[in-house]
């Protein structure tokens, strides 16, 4: 057989960072941050040639939200510098569901649906 290349267009959502915060500026919650980069790219052989069409995705874990960041601060966050996330670099993208978790109202931790009381502080939920 005779191959003349292989070659293929595909779309990667690669994790960059975890973002650690002390209080969420969307629903003032203990928050926890997931940042990651959306591209397409062209590969040959399995080998990524150029990519095009970058969208940093901020995924928080506290309010169950997906915002569009601004690339120039995600740059930032990505090379390790100091940056910090306004509302202004951020656009509303969606929710996700997580069903089977809710927030204690006393201690605001994350809890099953299934429990009566908060593990962590002892609320009656």
């Amino acid at each position: 057989m005779f191959f003349i290349g292989i070659f293929g267009v595909e779309n990667k959502s690669k994790k960059i960072k975890n973002i650690n915060l002390n209080v969420c500026p969307f629903c003032s919650r203990e928050a926890n941050y997931e940042l990651f980069e959306d591209f397409s790219y062209f590969h040959i052989f399995f080998i990524p040639v150029f990519k095009w069409g970058t969208k940093y995705i901020l995924k928080t874990n506290c309010c169950n939200r997906i915002y569009a960041l601004n690339p120039d601060v995600a740059k930032r966050i990505k090379n390790n510098e100091d940056a910090y996330i306004n509302l202004s670099d951020v656009q509303l993208i969606g929710e996700y569901e997580t069903s089977q978790i809710e927030f204690c109202p006393n201690c605001k931790n994350k809890v099953s649906k299934t429990f009566l009381y908060c593990p962590y502080c002892g609320t009656r939920l």
